[in-house]
């Protein structure tokens, strides 16, 4: 994902449900079940997956955040 302050919030937000519904189209290709999504992340990353988690109901089924500024 992008780091602020340049680009800025919620450009890296964006770019996280990106990568989730790039996972979702491309899950049969991956032999995968996309009605189960799970993010993980460390520090900012971390951070990233709680809020993606947290604003946008549905979206993943599962977050790991080690060591997240929260």
């Amino acid at each position: 994902f992008r780091h602020a302050p340049k680009p800025r919030f919620p450009t890296c937000l964006d770019d996280a449900r990106a990568v989730v519904r790039w996972a979702r189209d491309n899950a049969a290709r991956w032999r995968v079940d996309a009605r189960k999504v799970g993010v993980m992340g460390l520090s900012s990353g971390g951070h990233l997956a709680l809020l993606l988690a947290a604003s946008t109901p549905g979206e993943v089924q599962a977050v790991v955040a080690f060591a997240a500024p929260v």
